[in-house]
């Protein structure tokens, strides 16, 4: 009996409640705003403070300083509005922004803060 009251605690522990759901959704929503006014500012240095680096890019793990260097051409301006307007779509635990001809991947790292993660670029909707 008493490690079956132990097994249920557990897997309750385990399970996030809705209230934990919501902050979680709140974070990425916060995240998300900062992400576009960095965009909209133009601000390469808040952007990199926002992704999880090293960033992949053309096939380089950028460190901050080549990030920083690679932003205006990753986010030039059509991006940017695309970006200021995309809806966030949840895949798994991540929140994904697309841009035709790219989705922008945000995951939660170990400490729970959202970042830019990655990128991808489908094939299909190249010029």
């Amino acid at each position: 009996m008493r490690a079956a009251a132990l097994a249920l605690a557990a897997l309750v522990a385990g399970t996030p409640s809705a209230a934990g759901a919501a902050d979680a959704g709140r974070d990425v929503d916060a995240f998300i705003e900062r992400f576009r006014a960095a965009l909209r500012a133009r601000d390469a240095a808040a952007i990199a403070d926002l992704t999880r680096l090293p960033f992949l890019y053309e096939g380089r793990r950028l460190d901050r300083a080549a990030f920083v260097q690679v932003v205006p051409t990753l986010f030039d301006a059509r991006l940017s509005a695309c970006l200021a307007q995309a809806r966030p779509q949840t895949e798994g635990a991540d929140r994904l922004l697309y841009c035709a001809p790219y989705t922008f991947h945000l995951r939660a790292d170990a400490s729970g803060r959202w970042r830019l993660d990655e990128f991808a670029a489908d094939g299909e909707d190249m010029p």
